[in-house]
């Protein structure tokens, strides 16, 4: 079985999905991930089934408490990006359930520096998700300030603290003396003679992402593309 999506198929009987379970439940991380995969079959058998109710086959199959059964299956949906990291993960069921509510590129980070490791606690990823809730909130706020004023750039002063930024000369004659003209971003460009609609076609031709691209342009330029 080289594939999680090798081991149940939804054309299954619901004896072998029944069979398979109980295997895979006495296994590690990745007889969790695969028997959390049955349940999602399961799950998915059902609903094509009047006559069956999930949480009642679950119970009846597995002992599965509604509760457990749904958290078994939301893991099995997300069992195959799982798989590939199993000899990271910790083997906790519940831990991995909240693992399945990292994006792929946030649970390969923190594998990477050892914030996920096989020793990892429910409360540890409780940890990593809210650090990044909190930090989507952020990057939220400052969006939201730029679309409000896509012209107006922001900076930080010497103590962290959220500034406008400024373009700064100074009169040669008079170096004590410094002359501060705020710049739009569109502006900026102009001074350094770049042709945004240039950059756009070179980086859309080199295989950026469109519409970050587009969301870009509309920024720098209050156009749509």
């Amino acid at each position: 079985m080289s594939q999680i999506s090798d081991i149940v198929a939804i054309t299954d009987s619901y004896e072998q999905i029944h069979k398979i379970g109980v295997e895979f439940q006495k296994k590690t991380v990745e007889s969790i991930l695969s028997f959390a995969k049955v349940v999602y079959t399961l799950k998915k058998k059902c609903e094509q089934d009047e006559e069956k109710d999930f949480a009642t086959v679950s119970q009846e199959y597995w002992g599965l408490s509604a509760s457990g059964a749904a958290q078994f299956s939301k893991t099995g949906e997300h069992s195959d990006k799982l798989i590939a990291y199993s000899q990271s993960l910790p083997p906790s069921s519940r831990a991995l359930y909240e693992l399945t509510q990292l994006p792929i590129q946030k649970l390969d980070e923190h594998i990477n520096i050892g914030d996920i490791n096989p020793n990892s606690t429910v409360n540890d990823v409780k940890a990593i998700k809210d650090t990044l809730k909190e930090t989507k909130k952020i990057i939220k706020a400052k969006k939201d300030k730029i679309e409000d004023d896509p012209f107006n750039i922001e900076a930080e002063d010497e103590e962290g603290n959220i500034v406008d930024a400024e373009l700064v000369s100074t009169d040669d004659d008079q170096p004590s003396n410094k002359k501060t003209t705020k710049m739009s971003i569109l502006e900026a460009l102009t001074v350094f003679d770049i042709d945004i609609n240039e950059v756009y076609m070179e980086c859309l031709q080199a295989g950026k992402d469109k519409d970050l691209l587009s969301r870009a342009f509309y920024l720098l330029t209050g156009e749509k593309v």
